[in-house]
């Protein structure tokens, strides 16, 4: 062997390696990896939580505006369903007997000119499993638009 080509230990600079940290994410996100991500896709859809609640109280209050008529509402879910006419029943509607009941597509005349549509909720369970697809919501506000042109 040539002289060259000989290492020794003393001729060997000795550099140390840092090992790389992952920092810890802060409070509240997630450090994504590839496994991160599968295991988002293999995962079942979150329910969906609302972030913002329109209460019972701003639709009574909507609804004892003088200078407002509503003359069409749609209602996204069985909850919205029955919020508004509970609402509606408060604000002194008559609510038609038998009471109208939820169903994707259904519309119900209130009386006073104002129409109820139903239309399944956008969540991401009746979206992906294919319950609820954007013809069938564009559907549902396409006669509400036709309602409101009379």
């Amino acid at each position: 062997m040539s002289s060259t080509a000989r290492c020794s230990s003393s001729n060997i600079q000795r550099t140390k390696l840092r090992r790389v940290q992952r920092k810890k994410a802060p409070e509240g996100f997630v450090n994504f990896t590839e496994d991160t991500f599968t295991k988002l896709i293999d995962a079942p859809p979150e329910p969906l939580v609302a972030r913002m609640k329109i209460s019972h109280a701003l639709l009574l209050n909507l609804l004892q505006r003088d200078q407002d008529t509503v003359a069409a509402v749609v209602a996204l879910g069985h909850a919205a369903h029955q919020g508004w006419l509970a609402a509606w029943a408060e604000a002194g509607g008559a609510v038609p007997r038998p009471r109208p009941r939820f169903a994707h597509g259904a519309e119900h005349d209130l009386g006073a000119g104002l129409r109820l549509f139903d239309a399944y909720h956008p969540s991401q369970q009746n979206t992906f499993t294919g319950r609820l697809t954007p013809a069938m919501l564009d559907a549902i506000f396409a006669a509400a638009r036709t309602h409101l042109r009379g």
